[in-house]
């Protein structure tokens, strides 16, 4: 296909559709049809009588739709997977040529094209080209959604605000507030609605808003959650690394919790034993107010005031990618993995195409630590990142397993909480990372 560059060439690609249009007539099903006599054990199909229009699509192995037809007055109007393909280059055209549509998906935008060509198909006629077309229905279906995710395990004193998430407790009283404001005519009884809610009450959830269209919106909503709550991980250094905590997380981003199990056969003795190996801790995070003052002390407020900026420069971009690595790496329960990603989240603001790890580690040492820490502490800290390259190293290379020292690994991510304040500090100076390497005085 033509390489699609403006929105002009779109437009003129997308009138070709037309033509590729596949039409033809209804077959008759040969389905067996479900005998009328009512017979015990085989639920009744209620006969809804004949369907004059509908919309049939078939998608691929990852839910995708690859195929769709209008079914109407006996005839099938559409797109088979050759076809549809052009559909799918041209949305996917349409989403890249404009940062404004990042409201929308490629799910939304191919339906719209189907509905534009189907439209002109009908009336033999085109009201407007695509691309208004599209920008009308992305304007008419932008919308606000207001989404909850349980989070867990975590027990909190009562709501409060973290960066763009209210986290709250899911309350038979905040259920029965929601209920209320339903119109009469869409109640259910109480009971019935509560039941529907019966896996949230007494949980803790996160509350975000997103503006967007339906299909985007919970994508939406799913990833800046996920990124605000790893945000706040980031400032539980001790709990992340005893092992009677679990850190808690979004349910859909959940790891598996209980223990694993393993049978060892003890060759000369004989027989099989079964050992257990707890996964998580057992114990929540306990979030009072008076625990949320003393991380605010930590850092916790800066984050919170970074989070909630309207800033989308190249390097405030970065550092989002920075917390989500950080949050990730804390939640790692394997510290041999845990280094490896501390390594990475370095070299993501101290490496670029032209840099190795080794020059990394040098800038770190040379031009970072100074402005993190104290003279008197400048060797340890140093000693620090070597170690923390060492235990990457000899991991990933050989699988050689360095005795760990767990005061290290939190005075490592101690380092790396400072790094990351200093960035977002950076960051109202600082718009891409050639300006950080420049303002480091690190040569490229």
């Amino acid at each position: 296909m033509t390489t699609l560059t403006t929105f002009q060439d779109l437009d003129n690609i997308a009138f070709s559709l037309l033509k590729k249009l596949e039409t033809k007539a209804v077959q008759e099903s040969s389905e067996p049809q479900q005998s009328s006599q009512d017979l015990h054990g085989i639920p009744f199909i209620f006969d809804l009588g004949e369907i004059s229009s509908f919309v049939a699509h078939s998608t691929d192995g990852w839910g995708n739709t690859d195929s769709i037809f209008l079914n109407e007055n006996g005839k099938t109007v559409g797109f088979g997977k050759e076809n549809y393909r052009l559909i799918k280059e041209i949305a996917a055209a349409f989403l890249e040529l404009d940062e404004r549509y990042n409201s929308t998906d490629q799910e939304f935008i191919e339906k719209e094209i189907f509905e534009w060509v189907i439209s002109i198909y009908k009336t033999n006629k085109a009201e407007s080209n695509l691309t208004s077309y599209l920008e009308k229905r992305i304007d008419e279906e932008t919308k606000e959604y207001t989404f909850y995710f349980k989070l867990f395990p975590v027990g909190i004193e009562g709501p409060f605000t973290f960066g763009r998430l209210r986290i709250l407790p899911f309350t038979e009283d905040f259920l029965l507030e929601q209920y209320q404001r339903l119109p009469l005519e869409n109640r259910k009884s109480w009971e019935k609605y509560k039941e529907g809610f019966r896996e949230f009450l007494n949980s803790v959830v996160v509350e975000i808003i997103v503006k967007a269209v339906v299909s985007k919106a919970e994508i939406i909503a799913r990833a800046d959650a996920a990124l605000i709550i790893n945000a706040f991980k980031c400032f539980l250094n001790p709990e992340s690394c005893a092992l009677s905590y679990q850190l808690f997380d979004l349910d859909f981003k959940a790891t598996v919790t209980g223990f694993s199990h393993s049978i060892v056969k003890y060759n000369e003795q004989g027989g099989l034993t079964i050992n257990l190996k707890r996964l998580n801790g057992t114990l929540p995070i306990e979030l009072t107010y008076s625990n949320i003052e003393r991380l605010k002390k930590s850092g916790l407020e800066t984050m919170h005031n970074f989070l909630i900026q309207d800033n989308k420069t190249e390097f405030y971009l970065l550092i989002l990618q920075g917390i989500d690595q950080f949050g990730i790496a804390v939640s790692t329960r394997n510290l041999y993995d845990r280094m490896v990603q501390f390594t990475s989240f370095f070299e993501l603001f101290l490496n670029d195409e032209n840099s190795s790890r080794s020059k990394a580690e040098t800038f770190l040492k040379s031009k970072v630590l100074p402005l993190l820490i104290s003279d008197k502490d400048q060797e340890i800290a140093k000693s620090l990142v070597r170690m923390m390259y060492n235990i990457r190293d000899k991991y990933l290379h050989n699988r050689i397993l360095i005795t760990l020292d767990i005061e290290d690994i939190l005075k490592v991510q101690g380092i790396a909480l400072r790094f990351l304040l200093l960035m977002m500090r950076f960051s109202d100076k600082i718009t891409n990372k050639l300006e950080l390497f420049e303002h480091l005085e690190i040569p490229r």
